[in-house]
Parts: structure tokens; sequence; C-alpha cells
């Protein structure tokens, strides 16, 4: 698609998605928000948030008027995806098997650009309502671009949108608890050290959790 028509379409788009998105996580679902204010009101940042439900997503673009750009996996970008259209116009970041590096520097990059980078380090909902092991690419990323970790926990998300649904299936109130932002400076240049963003992995989850014991 051409660029100088791509962008203003994206534009008009997403922002039309959003407030639909807006009004239905608001009047149907109402979920509990807590720690609002430890979302940085400017400059880039990364969501690390745990994954329980498809429906997760749509929580967290609740929270703040701007653009969110999620790693995403790779099947959403492809046929037969319906999601694959939406995925190319808003730039979402297509993770890659065996080619980790180039997503960590892409995500870099956006955030160089001032943009919010999602990332849901469990990489998948089959965990459920269990947090699971955490993979090191929100650490990576982190330890390269210098930028704030923001962690954030989303309890009884579960069921609301399954896989392999198109749709919502049943309706809960969310609880979702934000964390103050995480920084970690004293470990700049070791991003592919994989004790460091092992231990830098770790740090986030157990944020995580705590978030969600407490949402």
């Amino acid at each position: 698609m051409n660029t100088l028509i791509k962008k203003p379409l994206a534009y008009v788009i997403y922002y039309f998605l959003w407030l639909l998105n807006k009004l239905v996580i608001a009047l149907v679902f109402r979920p509990s928000i807590k720690g609002k204010e430890n979302i940085p009101r400017n400059g880039p940042f990364i969501f690390v948030c745990n994954h329980e439900d498809n429906s997760d997503a749509l929580f967290l673009t609740y929270l703040t008027y701007r653009r969110l750009y999620f790693l995403a996996h790779g099947g959403l970008f492809r046929p037969p995806a319906r999601s694959r259209f939406f995925m190319h116009l808003f730039d979402q970041i297509q993770t890659v098997k065996e080619q980790s590096t180039m997503v960590v520097n892409k995500s870099a990059d956006f955030l160089r650009q001032g943009k919010i980078v999602v990332i849901f380090p469990e990489g998948t909902i089959d965990g459920g309502r269990e947090i699971i092991r955490g993979h090191t690419g929100a650490a990576r990323i982190a330890i390269l671009s210098g930028v704030q970790v923001v962690p954030v926990a989303i309890n009884n998300s579960y069921g609301i949108w399954p896989k392999r649904r198109r749709m919502f299936v049943k309706i809960a109130k969310a609880k979702v608890n934000i964390g103050k932002p995480m920084i970690f400076h004293e470990y700049k240049g070791k991003h592919e050290n994989r004790k460091v963003t092992r231990k830098v992995t770790n740090l986030i989850m157990e944020e995580i959790k705590r978030l969600y014991k407490e949402a």
C-alpha cells in the first residue's frame, strides 16, 4: 500500500476502532483499573503483561489513547487469519521463529521513535489463569532501548475470548493492575547476555505475579 495513503488511513481506522473498543469495554465489561497513574504520559515505554485470554489486548488498548504496537505471532499476519489486514496496516511487530534478534532490533527502533511497544512474555494464552515462565524478549528490548518497562497484570479475563473463536463468548469483569515503571539501566549493553536477560525477565514476571494477586 502506498505510504501516502497508508498513514492517514491507518490513523483514521485505528482511532475509529479505538473509540469503538473504548465504548464496548467501558459499557459492557466495566473493568476495574488500578494504578493508571503509573502509565507515562509522554515518551516511549514497554507494556509487559501476562496473557490469559485474547481479550487482553483490548483491555490494554483501553488504557491509553496512544497507539500501541504489539509483538504478535506470525500467523496473525498471513492468510487465512482475518487479522492480517489490520496487522499490516497498523504496523504491528511480527515475531518470527529463530529471528529473535531482528524482532528485538525492530522493537527498539519503534521505541526510539517514541512509540509504545506491548509484549506478552508468556507468548501464549495456554497457561490460562496460571502465569507461566516468560520469554526473555521483553528484557532484551528493555535493556537495548533503555526505556521504562510498565508491568501490567490482567486478572479474570480468562474465557472471554478463547482460542479459535471469532468473538467474545462471555462477559466478565476483568481486573487490570498497573505497576510502577521498572528501569534496568545498570545492565546497559548486556541485552545478549543470557544470565542477565533471564534475571531481568524473572524480576518483571515476579512483579506481574504480585500485581495479579493484588488486582
